[in-house]
């Protein structure tokens, strides 16, 4: 037993050099600046590594020009090493892509926003993460959907999956219950709110044969919700 102690002294000793080691690296503080903080960054580095790491951040300055903001990456950058950035880097240029071409589809058409529809099979149990209101149907020409969605969640929301349900005023029984997925290109910050609108398609069934000369309860409950990155937000 005793024979191991210098082994065990050296192994404990090499672990808290490396651990040392890691919480001295810079990390992105996307709290106060997000592209300030990453040239910070980026500047730390030696001149080949900052080659790479531009490379792996250029999507960010391609959304920013697009869109204004950079509220998409800012939840699962913040605290990252500039290896982990680089690590990162498919998933970043993944979400340039994906918001791209949600702007160039309401872009093409600004009526229609297309989301993918799921046959309800049961009813999903709503998150206390992200709520709605002002939750309102009508039907002109088509079926419309609006609400105002927020997002309580200490992360960027860019995607979230709902049950959208309508009743005709004082029947128990829905019209129709459809499940969605929205893809929000612009994101939703933490601790802010987005109006939603978009008009389902024929296929989604009972909201286009819904009666339009009734009055009709809109529901809409937030099941989940990504981040930019594509994971579900639980916290």
């Amino acid at each position: 037993m005793l024979k191991n102690k210098p082994i065990i002294k050296s192994i404990l000793t090499i672990a808290l050099i490396t651990l040392l080691i890691g919480c001295d690296q810079p990390r992105v503080d996307a709290q106060q600046n997000l592209l300030a903080s990453l040239e910070n960054l980026k500047n730390s580095l030696e001149p080949q590594k900052q080659k790479t790491f531009a490379q792996a951040i250029s999507p960010i300055y391609r959304y920013q020009e697009e869109f204004g903001n950079v509220r998409l990456f800012e939840a699962s950058l913040h605290g990252q090493t500039a290896d982990e950035i680089i690590a990162l880097a498919p998933i970043i240029e993944q979400n340039l892509q994906r918001s791209l071409k949600t702007k160039q589809r309401m872009k093409e058409n600004p009526i229609v926003a297309r989301p993918k529809i799921k046959r309800m099979t049961a009813p999903k149990k709503a998150s206390k993460l992200f709520g709605t209101t002002q939750a309102i149907f009508s039907f002109d020409e088509k079926p419309k959907i609006q609400f105002l969605f927020q997002n309580y969640s200490q992360q960027t929301v860019s995607k979230i999956y709902f049950e959208s349900s309508i009743k005709e005023q004082g029947h128990r029984r829905n019209w129709t219950r459809t499940l969605f997925e929205y893809q929000i290109a612009e994101g939703v910050a933490p601790r802010k709110q987005k109006q939603i609108e978009f008009f389902p398609e024929k296929e989604s069934g009972g909201w286009w044969r819904a009666p339009r000369d009734a009055t009709l309860i809109l529901t809409v409950k937030i099941y989940r919700a990504d981040d930019a990155t594509g994971k579900g937000i639980d916290k």
